[in-house]
């Protein structure tokens, strides 16, 4: 079972009513966040001022591994709309359902040679339901996680120089569109020019030939090389005009 801040508690995801898919090595704060008023005491005696409950939202995020399993029911809510979805928390002592909610923003990260992270920030309407349940959370099966290789890297078909960390994001709450940012030493052989740019390829696991492709992207910035003798670390920003899909 995952652990989460020292407990042993789990995290499932369920798309479309289907069956729930095990979150790996998962961190969350998912909640209901109560919302209301004090009222003030009185101006004589000594009774204290009251709260008063007018609602309650869900809020929170949880941070997950990707591997085969849950990689593409994730990547399927950070499309544009609110896709609703529901999360089953076991937190060992308490187990709780939270049904209708949607994805407010993500980010895809991963460094070199390490895990590739997915960050969901979750929210609810009126629509959002939260119960207490007896269903159990799915167990891991403990599949190898994403691994990601800023070597294999590729932008209109060219190998980009070392990537040593990668990040997506995206709102989907107001809708601003993807941005994606490389960190990888300044080259004149990375695209000199502020050029649209029609692909780019990151890996997410080199041995089953997974991949992530962003299409029609722009830089943020020149992109040109600088005269020095030392690699100098470069965040390089794309906004992402196109669609994202997750390829094999």
């Amino acid at each position: 079972m995952r652990r989460i801040y020292g407990r042993k508690c789990s995290l499932s995801l369920m798309l479309d009513g289907l069956s729930s898919v095990a979150l790996p090595y998962c961190e969350e704060t998912i909640r209901e966040a109560v919302s209301g008023y004090f009222l003030p005491p009185a101006l004589e005696g000594n009774r204290k001022s009251a709260f008063f409950a007018t609602g309650s939202e869900i809020t929170g995020c949880f941070i997950t591994r990707l591997d085969d399993e849950c990689a593409m029911p994730l990547l399927s809510l950070m499309e544009p709309g609110k896709k609703r979805f529901t999360l089953i928390q076991d937190h060992v002592c308490k187990k709780k359902k939270y049904t209708g909610v949607f994805c407010k923003t993500f980010s895809i990260f991963a460094e070199h040679g390490k895990a590739v992270y997915l960050k969901c920030e979750v929210g609810g309407d009126r629509l959002s339901k939260a119960a207490d349940t007896e269903e159990d959370c799915s167990v891991w099966s403990k599949n190898k996680t994403f691994l990601f290789n800023g070597k294999e890297v590729f932008a209109d078909g060219n190998r980009l120089p070392q990537v040593y960390r990668i990040e997506l994001k995206g709102n989907l709450e107001k809708n601003s569109g993807y941005e994606l940012l490389l960190y990888s030493p300044l080259s004149f052989e990375f695209f000199p020019c502020l050029n649209k740019i029609e692909k780019i390829t990151v890996p997410l696991n080199l041995e089953k030939s997974v991949f992530i492709e962003l299409n029609a992207l722009i830089p943020a910035h020149d992109l040109c090389d600088i005269n020095c003798a030392d690699s100098i670390l470069s965040a390089r920003r794309f906004f992402v005009g196109g669609k994202i899909q997750m390829v094999y």
